[in-house]
């Protein structure tokens, strides 16, 4: 199921059978992105891995889909949307 879109990538909601969790998934919208546009989502892809903040989805690995698609699995999102959370903690 799609939770949303932007520009370049699309986030579904997924399980994790391995760990029996809900996570999201972040995959390219385009199933054959040029290279460039795999550079900037692996770039993104670190620079997220490496932060720490609560208004930051950790990311738990890279990995590939079921259609052979490179993705992100996220933390699932449980606080809302992230307008609700930053009314909350603003």
């Amino acid at each position: 199921m799609s939770i949303g879109q932007g520009g370049m990538g699309e986030i579904l909601a997924a399980t994790d059978d391995q760990f029996d969790r809900q996570v999201a998934v972040k995959r390219m919208r385009d199933p054959s992105p040029s290279e460039h546009a795999m550079g900037r989502f692996f770039r993104e892809a670190r620079i997220q891995g490496q932060l720490d903040h609560p208004a930051i989805v950790p990311v738990h690995e890279l990995g590939v889909d079921l259609d052979g698609r490179e993705c992100l699995h996220l933390q699932a999102w449980q606080r809302g949307s992230c307008g609700n959370w930053w009314a909350d903690v603003g």
